[in-house]
């Protein structure tokens, strides 16, 4: 890409392509203006997973299969980024979950997991210190051949015991994923709130629910439980739960600002019928 005044930078592996491109660096991001996505939805989900705190802007350029989170076609790539330069387009702010996973004798957040109370982080944070995630937090039962049973609290509270394949909390991006294969609801991505939805429940009672978007969550394999869980961050950075082991989930305050052609209503529902076919039937004919 060619463009006065505009200087490029490219990830590692599009380096060792083109060697005369310029590396991006993730300690120069307080630098950049916008990012430019050239794939599927995955490839917007790799760009908010490469930035932990603020990120730049993205214009996601739509060259994979379904295209719901990349609305602009890369045939028009040069007039697209004209306009976006120039102020000519919007930006939705899609809300992330912030995650931690705290393992079995940890505190966090005021949460203590083995009971003992004295208020000290004694278990190790697992993988990567933050998580951020865009649409959702998946914990299964792996290759486990028992049920996954989990204990959910809420604020601190305990809220239920799923006995089920497994969980999702997602955003309200998330919702239109993998929580919609799970029967989750669809909901409107400037909605602030936190989706919780069991995969294959052990009862037809336990049904989807919004909570709000300042709640904490905290999912915990319990102590005595037949076996470990599994849990992934937009499908990354997967790892095993085992008994004692938790998930803290609260929303992150750094947001991604998705660039879009037209306001978030109009372009969430034209996706909802050109990809999804949400509500699409012949009419009903006149008497």
């Amino acid at each position: 890409i060619e463009w006065p005044d505009m200087d490029v930078r490219v990830e590692d592996a599009v380096v060792q392509e083109y060697p005369d491109m310029k590396k991006f660096q993730i300690h120069e991001s307080e630098n950049i203006d916008f990012i430019i996505c050239i794939g599927g939805d995955g490839t917007l989900l790799h760009a908010s997973n490469l930035f932990h705190r603020r990120i730049p802007p993205i214009i996601a350029f739509n060259m994979g299969s379904l295209g719901f989170l990349t609305p602009f076609s890369i045939k028009n790539y040069k007039k697209n980024i004209k306009a976006l330069v120039e102020g000519d387009l919007f930006v939705t702010h899609r809300m992330r979950l912030h995650c931690k996973v705290v393992r079995v004798g940890g505190v966090l957040n005021g949460y203590d997991s083995d009971g003992d109370g004295d208020g000290d982080l004694d278990g190790p944070v697992s993988g990567p210190p933050t998580m951020h995630v865009l649409n959702e937090v998946l914990i299964d039962r792996g290759s486990n051949a028992y049920l996954s049973n989990l204990l959910c609290f809420c604020d601190g509270q305990l809220v239920t015991n799923v006995q089920a394949d497994g969980l999702i909390v997602a955003t309200a991006t998330g919702s239109t994923a993998y929580s919609l294969s799970a029967g989750g609801s669809l909901v409107h991505p400037l909605i602030p709130a936190i989706l919780f939805t069991p995969i294959c429940p052990h009862t037809l009672s336990f049904r989807p629910v919004l909570l709000p978007a300042s709640s904490i969550l905290r999912i915990q394999v319990p102590i005595d439980a037949r076996c470990s869980a599994w849990a992934s961050f937009d499908g990354r950075n997967r790892q095993e739960l085992n008994p004692g082991d938790s998930v803290i989930i609260e929303w992150s305050k750094f947001t991604v600002p998705a660039v879009s052609k037209t306001n978030e209503t109009h372009e969430w529902f034209t996706k909802l019928a050109d990809n999804f076919h949400w509500n699409v039937r012949a009419l009903q004919k006149p008497l």
